[in-house]
């Protein structure tokens, strides 16, 4: 992680941005993907990959229980941009990394601030042709729990014009909210794209939580 964070604040700055975002997400690959497979018995089962977009910016929902979800995530859906915390931004050459990578990192302390923070900046990014991911639980939930979205993602899809994806995932079972890690499958289902022309936030997040519901109870069950 440390000379992936390196090579993306040095030789990655001369690159144009989705070169440097593929290449700084072979690590998400290598770790979220392979070293879980050949060291932890860990595999993943994807289904719906068929429903991103290729030819347009969206919108990204996920739910979240592990760091897994950020690495997956971040090497499937490039070029994304993810909504986190601002502290992680503190973190020695890590840091530089996430801010090399565009993501937009908020004080969760200030609830509508951090907001009005995401709606702006999450505009210049889809508006540069990047993907926005947000988890709109705004925190990890324990394994067999999802918890009721924010709806920040649906105003920023509906402001923008873009679709919105739902995610769903059971990560937990594999590599808990703690970090515990044992052997399993992890699957993770995109639902199809939600178009938000001439509909209200409101609208896009109902539907969109309520798929993310429905399939989180089936792949749990």
């Amino acid at each position: 992680m440390v000379v992936t964070a390196l090579l993306m604040v040095t030789i990655g700055m001369l690159m144009p941005f989705r070169w440097r975002m593929s290449m700084a997400t072979v690590w998400n690959q290598l770790a979220s993907v392979h070293f879980l497979r050949w060291f932890c018995g860990i595999r993943v089962e994807i289904s719906g990959v068929e429903n991103i977009p290729t030819q347009r910016p969206f919108m990204v929902i996920s739910n979240h229980q592990s760091e897994w979800e950020t690495y997956y995530l971040g090497r499937l859906l490039r070029p994304v941009c993810m909504v986190i915390k601002k502290e992680l931004l503190d973190i020695p050459i890590f840091g530089w990394a996430m801010r090399a990578a565009r993501h937009i990192a908020v004080d969760r302390s200030l609830r509508h601030a951090s907001i009005d923070q995401i709606i702006t900046k999450g505009k210049q990014r889809i508006e540069k042709g990047c993907n926005v991911l947000i988890f709109p639980e705004a925190t990890r939930m324990p394994a067999g729990q999802i918890k009721k979205y924010s709806r920040t993602a649906a105003k920023l899809a509906v402001e923008t014009g873009v679709p919105l994806i739902p995610v769903v995932h059971d990560a937990g079972s594999c590599w808990s909210n703690r970090g515990e890690i044992r052997p399993g499958t992890i699957q993770l289902c995109i639902g199809p794209a939600i178009e938000t022309a001439g509909r209200s936030a409101d609208e896009i997040a109902a539907q969109a939580e309520r798929w993310s519901v429905e399939n989180f109870n089936e792949i749990i069950t």
